[in-house]
């Protein structure tokens, strides 16, 4: 199979996601949020899926429901539907509604939430969905767990991939080179307040891309801009267009 290089997607100067759409204006993981992306122009939209009990791939951050406290995996479809109702009246939308919807209009970063050991065979659903699309080109699949990575290379290496480091998991960075080498990520989406200069050069080095999460601040931005990281991930429209301006 051929291999996709980091620049397949992450070719332009500057990358800008909507976090979860454009939650600052819509109500985050909605269709209508993600659409309000795609409007404003953003280069690509993230999103987060998960599994349910009767085996849904629902686009949803949290793994437990705040007004129940059930886990998203211990409740069926419909269920969440009733009891995740926002003050905009939009659903909770499934991941094939937003691929079929939107999959050729942007470039989605589907960040696999971990729910349980099982959450690596939601792998292969999530692919079979990309595939069923037509979308292999324009998707990115991320996790902070690394087998879900692994797992998705495995499938089908043609699939572009980013691991996800937080204050959780960066003490996989001192091992880094074996690790990477390992999981063979295409980028590494990371929190800002892990980036330095030596980072940043490093992954460069070895053909990764590094985007920072989650920026709504546009000094933190210009700080980030300057270590020549590949793009950012923000909630705000005013940050999307700093970073336009700041990247030229």
């Amino acid at each position: 199979m051929e291999t996709l290089k980091k620049t397949k997607i992450y070719n332009k100067k500057f990358f800008i996601y909507g976090h979860r759409g454009v939650p600052s204006l819509k109500h985050e993981n909605t269709i209508p949020s993600f659409e309000k992306a795609i409007e404003l122009k953003y280069d690509g939209i993230e999103l987060d899926t998960q599994i349910t009990k009767d085996g849904y791939l629902v686009v949803c951050h949290d793994t437990i429901q705040k007004n129940t406290k059930k886990k998203i995996i211990d409740c069926n479809y419909k269920e969440i539907l009733k009891n995740n109702k926002n003050s905009e009246g939009s659903k909770t939308p499934l991941l094939e509604d937003v691929l079929l919807q939107l999959g050729h209009k942007t470039v989605i970063n589907i960040e696999i939430k971990y729910q349980s050991k099982e959450s690596i065979f939601i792998v292969e659903k999530v692919i079979e969905k990309i595939k069923e699309h037509n979308l292999i080109d324009n998707i990115i699949i991320s996790s902070f767990n690394p087998q879900i990575i692994k797992k998705s290379k495995g499938i089908d290496d043609r699939i572009q991939t980013a691991w996800i480091w937080g204050n959780n998991n960066f003490y996989f960075y001192n091992t880094w080179s074996f690790v990477l080498k390992h999981f063979k990520p295409d980028a590494i989406h990371i929190k800002d307040t892990l980036i330095n200069k030596k980072l940043v050069d490093k992954l460069h080095l070895n053909n990764l891309a590094i985007l920072a999460y989650t920026i709504n601040d546009v000094d933190k931005l210009t700080e980030l801009v300057k270590l020549k990281i590949d793009g950012i991930f923000t909630d705000f429209p005013k940050v999307m267009q700093a970073g336009r301006s700041l990247a030229r």
